[in-house]
């Protein structure tokens, strides 16, 4: 339920810079979310839908971009791309870059193990997926 959390500090940003900017209404809202986070988008939604409600973003949009986990080797910089990767909170770069491979337990139903890692044996390190941030506030 922490998206709730999350929701609730990503409308109140909009609503400062809306007040910044002496806006009367937010229409759009764009987010980037990491696969790899515990962040659940349609949670997400459900709570922006009904928190707007009363606010001069109750007509706006909420754009959510999913950022697929992208892992690389140090050594030789290949880059493995994993889109429905969901990376367990525990999961830390330096868990996944020790050793020759690197396994990677997800959240999955059938809990899945994915192998990663790369030629040179230097296993790899994540560059992108575990991000979220807001790309911009559309306010009039």
């Amino acid at each position: 339920m922490h998206e709730l959390s999350i929701t609730q500090s990503i409308l109140d940003q909009a609503l400062a810079v809306a007040n910044e900017n002496k806006a009367q209404k937010i229409k759009k809202i764009k987010l980037k979310v990491g696969e790899g986070t515990a962040i659940v988008p349609d949670c997400v939604q459900f709570y922006f839908d009904s928190i707007k409600k009363d606010t001069i973003a109750e007509k706006s949009i909420l754009e959510i971009e999913i950022i697929p986990v992208k892992f690389r080797c140090p050594k030789c910089k290949k880059e493995i791309i994993s889109p429905g990767l969901s990376l367990r909170g525990s999961v830390t770069t330096e868990a996944i870059s020790k050793g020759k491979k690197s396994t990677i337990n997800c959240n999955h139903q059938n809990n899945e193990t994915f192998i990663f890692g790369c030629d040179c044996k230097k296993g790899v390190e994540i560059v992108s997926g575990q991000e979220m941030l807001i790309e911009y506030i559309d306010v009039e």
